[in-house]
């Protein structure tokens, strides 16, 4: 996975920097946009009871003064199956919500989706796959049938949604528009009152050209959400 993440930042156009037990990444000096993100190399360490002095060797490694406020913790945690995923849930949960020194994100994944990943990555750059695949309603369906179960789709989302800086190519096109159609066809033909509320308090007024602009996946799962709670609600 370390070499996963490495490709992503590489081809994102980050810099490494190799650390004692970490990696750090950072934009070119005379980048406008300044921003910094710490990969851990032990699988799955403490990371909170070690993030200060992990935080100090970074601030020795790389002396911008903007990593201070502008610096990310990305931690692949490995794991054997759904169950160990499901026990890890609150710990992960603990180190995401904890503010001090980094904006924390933990992604998890199994060696056989890691595997079955870069089989049908092929020779394709990582970062170009990524973004291909991610807008395919074929992996996203193979996604939401089961969003919690260890396979590479599933993979494909996680990664996505915890390295926000991957530029998602996602066009306003006729899977948009099907879903504004959708919720128009539900809330007329069923005066689905609550549907619409929540369509409304969720996007509002908000264009297209906006809507293109959101990240991906939080779209995604926003759209999915609406939809799910209101088709289970009709049962």
């Amino acid at each position: 996975m370390i070499n996963l993440i490495d490709d992503l930042f590489l081809q994102n156009g980050f810099i490494c920097q190799s650390g004692e037990g970490f990696k750090l990444y950072h934009r070119s000096a005379d980048d406008q946009k300044k921003e910094f993100w710490v990969i851990p190399l032990q699988d799955f360490v403490d990371i909170l009871a070690e993030q200060a002095q992990l935080y100090r060797k970074c601030k020795a490694l790389n002396v911008q003064q903007e990593l201070d406020k502008n610096i990310s913790l990305l931690m692949p945690v490995r794991v054997e199956d759904e169950a160990y995923c499901k026990a890890l849930k609150s710990e992960i949960l603990r180190i995401e919500e904890d503010s001090y020194f980094f904006k924390k994100h933990v992604v998890v994944y199994s060696d056989q989706e890691l595997a079955d990943f870069r089989e049908n990555q092929a020779d394709i750059q990582t970062n170009e796959y990524l973004i291909k695949v991610v807008a395919q309603q074929s992996c996203f369906e193979v996604y939401k049938a089961n969003p919690k179960k260890l396979q590479w789709q599933s993979l494909v989302y996680r990664l996505a949604s915890k390295i926000p800086f991957i530029q998602l190519k996602i066009k306003v096109n006729k899977d948009l528009t099907s879903l504004y159609e959708l919720k128009a066809e539900k809330v007329a033909a069923k005066q689905l009152s609550d549907f619409e509320q929540g369509f409304e308090d969720a996007f509002g007024e908000t264009s297209y050209l906006d809507l293109s602009n959101t990240d991906a996946v939080e779209l995604i799962n926003q759209l999915n959400q609406i939809f799910t709670t209101e088709d289970g609600a009709e049962d």
